[in-house]
């Protein structure tokens, strides 16, 4: 089967941002082994684009309001929150191919570059 007919399976196998139980299995069943890794790499990379990842140091510090503004910023995608200590004061979001980083060093570190270049 040629790839850009699994590419429109694996699309068709999605219904409502969510993932059709009932065609997967009918469509794996049918696909053949080599067809299948296929098949299951584009499902992996359409299920990346519809999940936005959040690293936050601790759980604690997203409020209802920050979830909600990120909910309207990354519209029609799923947030998946992960805790990460080692990002001390700080958030970084991943959408896809994208990382945004929001830490307390790069600020520093940004405000010592702009002072540097100031005062040089």
């Amino acid at each position: 089967m040629s790839l850009r007919k699994i590419k429109k399976l694996a699309l068709k196998t999605y219904s409502d941002n969510t993932l059709n139980k009932k065609v997967l299995d009918l469509v794996s069943k049918k696909l053949s082994r080599k067809d299948l890794k296929v098949y299951i790499n584009e499902l992996k990379r359409i299920n990346g684009h519809r999940i936005v990842k959040v690293y936050v140091p601790d759980r604690r510090i997203l409020t209802d309001k920050i979830e909600r503004s990120l909910s309207k910023f990354f519209e029609n995608k799923e947030l998946q929150i992960i805790e990460e200590p080692e990002l001390i004061a700080g958030l970084r979001i991943i959408d896809n191919d994208l990382i945004y980083e929001l830490n307390l060093r790069d600020s520093f570190d940004n405000m010592i570059e702009y002072l540097k270049e100031t005062y040089d």
